[in-house]
């Protein structure tokens, strides 16, 4: 929903599954960022790919994930349109929307935390 991007100038949603190493071992860092971004009007939201909304076979395994690597971002189930809507080659991917929900900018594959860094800093400088 759009209203979700309405709230922050630019919102980092990483795309994450629990079955990819890459993806939990940067959870902290994203916490971190995610503290970092809000003092500037941005925000991090995880969607858990390996968890469709109608399917809650991995739900109980990406709740444990991120108590245990101590996220605190809002983390969405993945919806039914989500590999129509956004080209997820692989996990991570990480892509960055504006205030009315539109994506700006290349899509990130893979753990980059200094590639987000560097995005979101330009988005939000861009935002003001």
């Amino acid at each position: 929903s759009k209203d979700l991007f309405a709230q922050n100038k630019v919102t980092m949603i990483n795309i994450w599954a629990t079955t990819c190493g890459p993806c939990i071992q940067e959870m902290p860092e994203l916490e971190k960022l995610n503290k970092e971004f809000q003092k500037k009007g941005g925000a991090i939201i995880g969607v858990v790919r390996d968890v469709p909304a109608d399917n809650n076979m991995y739900l109980q395994e990406a709740q444990a994930i991120v108590k245990d690597t101590g996220v605190t971002f809002l983390n969405l189930k993945a919806w039914d349109s989500l590999e129509d809507d956004l080209e997820i080659v692989g996990t991570p991917t990480t892509y960055f929307v504006d205030s009315k929900g539109n994506l700006i900018g290349e899509p990130v594959l893979g753990a980059h935390l200094e590639v987000y860094k560097k995005q979101m800093e330009e988005y939000l400088s861009q935002a003001e």
